[in-house]
């Protein structure tokens, strides 16, 4: 905090355009950013994670995108910043944000999972910040899904603006943790999702069964036995065909063992 003020104190003229605040105890991220979102009064929100960096124009350009105000969203690529190297992370264009989540099924970078790279019209997260469950993990991920969901048009900007550290490994993304608790959060947050009625395209519900799948099997350690696992989700197993991460090759394999239970449970009790 220190840091915080001494950064503000080197800019006087603008102090007036600053709102700190102060939790009196660590009530998570969710709530942190509820917080933020009642106080702020900009008609778009932004984020920046605390150990990562923005070039000095990206919200300029961001704002400049929204066409006076007339977009939901505006996305721009980023740089991820890793101790052996540097990534440069590019969006493939979509004409809508819900056509931004079905182009998951391509294979292609149309769908950005992070609240960072984005500026939002403020009254979308107002109307459904309350939509997700708090977690340590993709909670950003779920309330843009929600978003996106309600949200009209997006605009992308292919420059480079944020930059993602990564160098730090005691960040919260490497403090993850795999507990049944985490996972129950993560189960309730996939089921909100998958029950919100917004959408009837066969596209979505398979990029979100895409999503599902692969989050379960993250958290295989949290499941008491075999078959509870693989009685989760069960609608997203039968669409492996569609996932573009499963090579064609192995697409029919992955099919077989993921919705008869005795190919399930000999693959399970080898690689566990």
């Amino acid at each position: 905090m220190a840091i915080v003020q001494n950064v503000v104190n080197e800019y006087p003229e603008r102090k007036h355009q600053i709102k700190i605040i102060h939790n009196t105890e660590n009530i998570g991220i969710t709530q942190t950013r509820a917080r933020g979102i009642e106080m702020a009064t900009g008609e778009y929100i932004g984020w920046v994670d605390s150990d990562d960096w923005v070039d000095r124009c990206m919200f300029e350009k961001m704002i400049k995108a929204t066409n006076m105000g007339k977009i939901d969203v505006v996305v721009c690529n980023y740089i991820e910043c890793r101790p052996e190297r540097t990534t440069e992370i590019r969006f493939i264009k979509s004409e809508t944000p819900l056509k931004s989540i079905e182009g998951i099924l391509s294979g292609k970078q149309t769908f950005s999972g992070t609240l960072w790279n984005q500026i939002f019209r403020r009254d979308l997260f107002l109307n459904h910040m309350n939509d997700i469950i708090p977690t340590n993990y993709s909670e950003d991920t779920y309330m843009i899904w929600h978003i996106y969901a309600h949200a009209h048009s997006i605009v992308y900007i292919d420059e480079v603006l944020y930059h993602y550290n990564k160098l730090n490994d005691e960040s919260l993304m490497h403090s993850r943790s795999f507990s049944i608790s985490s996972w129950n959060e993560q189960k309730e947050n996939l089921l909100k999702i998958q029950h919100c009625e917004y959408s009837d395209s066969p596209e979505y519900r398979r990029a979100l069964h895409f999503f599902m799948f692969f989050r379960k099997w993250e958290y295989k350690n949290c499941f008491n036995t075999p078959k509870e696992l693989f009685m989760t989700f069960r609608n997203a197993s039968k669409d492996i065909f569609f996932f573009p991460c499963i090579t064609n090759g192995n697409k029919l394999k992955s099919f077989l063992i993921n919705n008869f239970y005795p190919l399930f449970l000999l693959y399970y009790n080898k690689y566990k």
